[in-house]
């Protein structure tokens, strides 16, 4: 099952996504959460200076660091990056949370800063989503 071609809406959703596609579902979450109010939490290993963390996590989520460390197990019960079974990987961990409130404001000041740095209109955006959306 491919969970980024699935439609997530009206979903609270539980992800730990796979390390080799970790910024496939930041993405996502933030798009869900955008466009459709899906409230998503992601576990996976932190890595401040990759783009899932830059360009999602940072701008979008609200990132927790659990001690102590979260341990990794493999469907066969073999814990992941440890060279004793009881202890906890090598590597950090983050919890982000992606709450479609939260989402809309981060996105809506990011927006709002672009269109003031090009000198563009942005009393759109101030608004109350009743007035914009008539909700």
């Amino acid at each position: 099952m491919d969970a980024l071609s699935l439609d997530w809406s009206g979903e609270r959703v539980w992800i730990n996504p796979p390390f080799s596609n970790i910024i496939g579902f930041h993405r996502k979450a933030v798009q869900e959460a955008l466009h459709h109010n899906v409230f998503s939490v992601l576990l996976n290993r932190m890595d401040a200076n990759a783009a899932w963390c830059t360009n999602f996590a940072h701008r979008y989520g609200v990132m927790q660091f659990p001690t102590p460390r979260v341990k990794y197990i493999n469907p066969g019960n073999i814990p992941v990056s440890s060279k004793n079974k009881s202890e906890a990987p090598d590597f950090s961990s983050v919890i982000t949370v992606y709450n479609p409130p939260l989402v809309q404001c981060q996105w809506e000041m990011q927006e709002i800063s672009r269109r003031i740095a090009k000198g563009l209109p942005f009393a759109d955006l101030c608004k109350t989503p009743k007035e914009r959306y008539g909700k």
